[in-house]
């Protein structure tokens, strides 16, 4: 669980917080994907995300409506899985 304080949507404190737990399970060499939402361009994540050796991909903008089905199909049971 990560602890933070209630906000409305993603802040770039909330992804460093984020971060930090994901850290936790990702090993040297993973890759992790989001899209351009300027929270996740956190420098401070970033460069947390950098310094463990994890590489990140931004998905193009726009590509949302195309990521739909990969998001409702796959992601949402791993999503309910953990």
């Amino acid at each position: 669980m990560i602890d933070v304080p209630p906000v409305k949507g993603m802040t770039s404190h909330i992804m460093s917080h984020y971060v930090d737990h994901f850290l936790g399970f990702a090993t040297r060499g993973d890759l992790l994907l989001m899209d351009n939402l300027n929270a996740h361009k956190s420098p401070v994540a970033l460069e947390k995300l950098r310094v463990a050796g994890v590489s990140v991909l931004f998905f193009p903008p726009y590509m949302a409506y195309l990521m739909s089905p990969l998001d409702n199909f796959i992601f949402a049971t791993i999503k309910n899985d953990y």
